[in-house]
């Protein structure tokens, strides 16, 4: 159809414009869609031989090489942001990280192409590279929790071993040797029989330098 379009214009356009020869017609048609030649081609055969009708064809040839020359810009602005939008990274979703420890179980490590797998199963949203990452950040997370849960349990471990009888007894370094035997002396003076805020107002009396709550 491109033949045939250089082929027209040599024929019929020439005479009104030199510049619309073979050289002008392999320019445009490297902007154009198979469609668009086609139209043209139509247009040009139906043309006749007067300069009012070649103007017209002229124009309709000149706004469709406009149209296409500001569609193929549009498509690569829209290619570039894409790409830009590749490398942007976003937030994960909490069902996104749950899939994620979900395939990290299902393909575990000595899979074959394991990240590409995983990617696969993931649904193709994320590359390899975005797996390896937030695989990454996700074992960091998981060892921080570890680290905080140990630090709880010992935490949890080192109160209930200064709890005497089911009382408990607040941090050595908030009380002295004689705060604390007076402590014990008073939880044996004053029993649980007692309203508490009699009982627990007695003590923090019997101790001296500390309230009731302490």
């Amino acid at each position: 159809m491109t033949e045939k379009l250089k082929s027209l214009a040599d024929e019929k356009l020439r005479k009104f414009n030199y510049e619309y020869d073979q050289f002008f017609i392999d320019e445009i048609v490297q902007k154009l869609t198979d469609e668009d030649i086609q139209v043209l081609v139509k247009e040009i055969v139906e043309m006749k031989d007067t300069q009012k009708d070649f103007d017209r064809v002229k124009e309709i040839i000149d706004n469709t090489k406009d149209a296409n020359i500001k569609r193929i810009k549009q498509q690569q602005m829209d290619l570039l942001k894409k790409e830009e939008a590749k490398n942007v990274k976003r937030e994960w979703t909490q069902d996104e990280y749950s899939l994620l420890v979900k395939a990290l179980n299902k393909y575990p490590g000595g899979t074959p192409d394991r990240w590409k797998t995983i990617a696969g199963f993931m649904g193709g949203d994320f590359t390899s590279k975005d797996i390896i990452e937030m695989t990454g950040i996700l074992t960091q997370k998981k060892a921080k929790f570890s680290a905080k849960k140990a630090a709880k349990k010992e935490a949890e471990k080192t109160e209930k071993e200064g709890t005497s009888k089911g009382k408990k007894i607040a941090p050595e370094e908030d009380w002295t040797d004689e705060e604390q035997k007076k402590l014990e002396m008073a939880l044996k003076k004053y029993p649980k029989t007692l309203p508490p805020k009699e009982r627990w107002g007695n003590i923090a009396k019997a101790v001296g330098d500390k309230s009731a709550k302490e």
